[in-house]
Order: structure tokens, then sequence, then C-alpha cells
């Protein structure tokens, strides 16, 4: 990220993630089959039969999506086959990340996730020093990143893939991912336009140099949940394999990737102004004003993802859909409001305030699920951290 932004600046930095919503949108789709359904089923189930149907469904839907977005005119005609061939290998590399998060094993999941973006700066530097900079040749780099990590994990594939499908299992296991992925499908995608959205809005009424500026803070901001983030999975794969009694203690998981966030956040906020435009290139104005605005937001968010992925695993699928689908509205109804005027900080705060709702709504919905629960006792950790290793 660093590099692009100092090479690209923040109007190339602002295409990047114009590209990235478009993106995000497909995978969200491409994990209907792809996703949370494939950690569930990874122990249940046959991997090749959840590698095929997962597969095939994000080979149609991503196929299908890029054409709408060329209909549409939402991104320039030149990125779309990009769009098409890095939603291909990410979903390749993603079903393989999500059949290791089921069977538990997370450093095999961290490798992966990992590997592409070292790959991707050590490529798009090689492209920097021998060609230059430019936005095509980060777009080319992760191509080749994403490339290389498929095939390091296709002998696993091929490993595992046996010739003699029965097809009526592979029926109903495609019935059984559909019926468990739509829900969190609904949560996710609710999710991302809950974050998301305030991209299109900058680009519409403010352009792409500050869509560059903010997407740039925000993304630096959101390096830091990449702990919660595997924290959770980890939390969703064991619940639903082995039942809620096997779950480590929720108030003492959602502490822990709680203050990780926020001392990460703390860290951040330490560099002043000046280092962050040294690091990132002269149009990177105020980039320490919106990370200060947004990290309420990753440490809510960072919570939420813990609360989120506890209900997923005890089938809970509505509870995190619903607050997913609130904080979208409240993001949508400040972000009208406040993104005209105070642009890119604005945006922020309205992400702000879409997070909290939703982080209430899910302390709530505990509180009406498990009659044992206390706010005591879920507070305790978090203003007692001592407390998360006893």
């Amino acid at each position: 990220l660093l590099l692009s932004a100092r090479m690209l600046g923040a109007e190339g930095r602002g295409v990047i993630h114009l590209f990235m919503v478009h993106l995000a949108l497909i995978n969200i789709a491409s994990e209907l089959m792809a996703g949370p359904s494939v950690v569930y089923f990874a122990t249940r189930l046959r991997t090749d039969h959840l590698r095929v149907i997962a597969m095939v469904w994000s080979i149609g839907i991503i196929t299908l999506l890029t054409l709408l977005f060329r209909v549409a005119g939402t991104l320039p005609s030149e990125w779309i086959f990009l769009l098409w061939s890095i939603s291909l290998l990410s979903a390749f590399t993603g079903i393989q990340m999500q059949v290791r998060a089921g069977r538990e094993q997370l450093l095999g999941y961290n490798v992966i996730q990992l590997s592409v973006p070292l790959l991707q700066c050590l490529l798009f530097g090689i492209f920097i020093y021998f060609v230059g900079a430019d936005v095509h040749y980060y777009f080319s780099a992760w191509i080749l990143a994403l490339g290389l990590v498929s095939l390091s994990i296709l002998p696993e594939w091929v490993k595992e893939f046996s010739s003699a499908m029965a097809w009526q299992e592979l029926r109903e296991a495609g019935k059984n991912m559909l019926d468990k992925g739509r829900w969190i499908f609904v949560a996710n995608l609710f999710h991302l336009l809950s974050v998301r959205i305030t991209f299109w809005m900058i680009n519409s009424w403010n352009g792409t140099e500050e869509l560059g500026r903010y997407g740039t803070a925000v993304s630096l901001t959101e390096s830091l949940l990449i702990f919660s983030g595997s924290l959770s999975l980890a939390l969703y794969a064991r619940i639903s394999n082995r039942g809620k009694e096997h779950a480590p203690n929720i108030n003492k998981l959602n502490a822990l990737a709680l203050w990780i966030t926020l001392l990460g956040s703390a860290t951040l906020l330490l560099f002043p102004e000046e280092l962050w435009q040294s690091l990132l290139g002269k149009t990177f104005t105020g980039t320490r004003l919106l990370m200060a605005l947004y990290a309420p937001s990753v440490v809510v968010m960072a919570s939420s993802t813990v609360l989120s992925n506890y209900f997923s695993g005890m089938a809970m699928y509505r509870i995190p859909a619903l607050g997913s689908l609130l904080a979208f509205a409240v993001t949508c109804a400040t972000g009208i409001l406040l993104v005209r005027t105070q642009m890119a900080q604005g945006a922020a705060l309205a992400v702000c305030a879409g997070n909290l709702i939703q982080f209430f709504w899910l302390v709530y919905a505990r509180s009406k699920q498990e009659p044992d629960f206390s706010l005591q006792t879920f507070v305790q950790p978090i203003i007692k951290p001592f407390q998360i290793f006893t």
C-alpha cells in the first residue's frame, strides 16, 4: 500500500480503491457458495465435492457480474478483464483458505493470506524498477502473485480430488451449502456496503483524488483487523465443528480482539502527519486525521466480527445479517448528510455511526439469546484486560 501510494499518488490510489470495491462485491457474491459454508462443511462433506461446487459457482457468478459491470459502465472497459482474472484467482485461493479454516489449520490459512500481498509488493517493485510505475503494473503484479500462490496450492487440490463423483451426493451438498451460505451472504453484503458505500459517494461528489486519500487512510487502519478476522474465523470453525461448549470464553476473546486493535490504532496515530506524508507522498494530506476519525470504526468492527462469527457458528445467521442491514441504513443516511459537505472526514464519521449501531445490536441480541448473559461480565475483560489471560 505504501509503495503504490508513493508511486501512483492519491489519484492512482483512488482508481485502485474504485476497482477494489467492484472486486469486493464480486467476492461477496462468490462466497455465497465458496465462503463460510465451505468452512462449515469442510469436516462434514467430501472436500473435492466442496471445491467443485464452490469453483463452478465462482466461475459463473464472477463472469456474470463482470459482464454486468461492463454493461452498466461502472468501471472503465480496460479494467474488466483484469477484474475477471483477479476475481477468479482470488476465488481459487479463497476456497483453499476456507477449507483450511474449516479444518482449524489456521497457520496454513494465514500463510496464504499473507503470501499474496507480500508477493504482490515484491513483483510491483520489480515492475517499477524495470518499466516504471503505473496502475496497470499494480494489477499485473497482483495477478502474478495470485497465480503463483494458486500454483503452490494446486497439488493439494489434485491430491484430494476423486474422479468418481457421486452426483446425487454432489447435488445434496450444493443445496446444503446454499442453505448455509445465504444468510451469511446477506450479512457480508450489507457489511461491505455499509463500509464502502461512502467510497462511491466520495468518488461521485468529491473526485477520485479525494477517494484515494480517504481509501488509503481506511486501508491502513483496516489492516489492523487481520487479527480479529483470523480469531473470529477460528471461533466460527470451532463452534460449528464441536459445539458451543467447546468454544473459548467469548467475553475474553472479544476483549482480546478489541484491545489488540485498539493498541494497534493508537500506535498508528502516534506517528505525526509529516511522517505519513513523507511515506505516502505529497498528495496525501490529512491522513492522520482521517485515521483518527476512522479508528473507532475499526475497534468496534473487531468486536462485531467476533460476535457475528459467534452467532454464525451457532447457526443464528439472521442476527448478524440484521446488524449489517442496520449499519448500512445508518451509514447511508449519515453519509448523504456528511459526505457532500465534510468529504472524507464526513465519510469516516458516517461509517463509525453505522458500525456503532451494529455493535449495539449484536450485544443486545446476545442478551436476548442467552439467559445468563450479563453486561458486567461482557465488559469486565475489556476494562480489566489482565483478566483475559486468567
